[in-house]
């Protein structure tokens, strides 16, 4: 899908046909084959503006356990995540 950190507006093309061929008759007189113009497809094209939401931060690991012994003396970094959020600008990580 589209993202708003990638692009802020996104072009679609929709085309549609009719599940029966068309059928056409001029002065009560079939007409084939029947004119390109006329035939039973069209197309449209759609401009969409994509809206910017805060996406959550991701985190590398989901689950991490760590263990520490009770004795042992306060104080210590036990686990630093690794965390990335493309919402974020790097600068003021």
């Amino acid at each position: 899908g589209k993202d708003y950190e990638r692009t802020t507006l996104a072009e679609l093309e929709i085309g549609l046909e009719n599940e029966e061929p068309l059928f056409l008759c001029i002065d009560g007189k079939p007409v084939n084959p029947v004119p390109e113009a006329l035939k039973n497809y069209s197309t449209a094209k759609i401009a969409v503006k994509v809206i910017d939401v805060n996406d959550p931060p991701v985190f590398q690991n989901k689950i991490k356990k760590v263990y520490r012994f009770e004795e042992e003396e306060p104080g210590d970094v036990l686990y630093t995540p690794t965390v990335t959020d493309e919402d974020s600008d790097p600068g003021k990580l």
